[in-house]
């Protein structure tokens, strides 16, 4: 189950965070800036920590990345992020940082 949702810009602001259950924290934002975007060596778009996944795609000039604490299906999630992609597409006619 996605336990919550962030959107970054490849400088690593935090665009967005949505939380869905009570055990995504914002500081999981920080986490992920520190091990996956000022780190231009991590190539997986799957990291663990711990007990917590990030799970990330980037498109142009953002990241969006899911959080998940359990055990969940790696294709549902990035089914979800390039679905969450095409609709914001639709809805904004580009999906960028803008």
């Amino acid at each position: 189950m996605i336990s919550g949702i962030l959107i970054f810009n490849q400088k690593g602001e935090n665009l967005i965070f949505r939380a869905f259950r009570n055990d995504c924290r914002p500081r999981l934002a920080d986490i992920f800036r520190i091990q996956v975007i000022s780190n231009p060596q991590v190539r997986s778009p799957i990291l663990t920590l711990g007990s917590t996944t990030f799970s990330h795609v980037k498109h142009e000039n953002i990241y969006l990345v899911v959080v998940t604490k359990s055990n969940a299906n790696a294709a549902l999630v990035f089914e979800f992020l390039y679905r969450f992609i095409v609709l914001g597409k639709g809805y904004f006619g580009k999906f960028d940082e803008e």
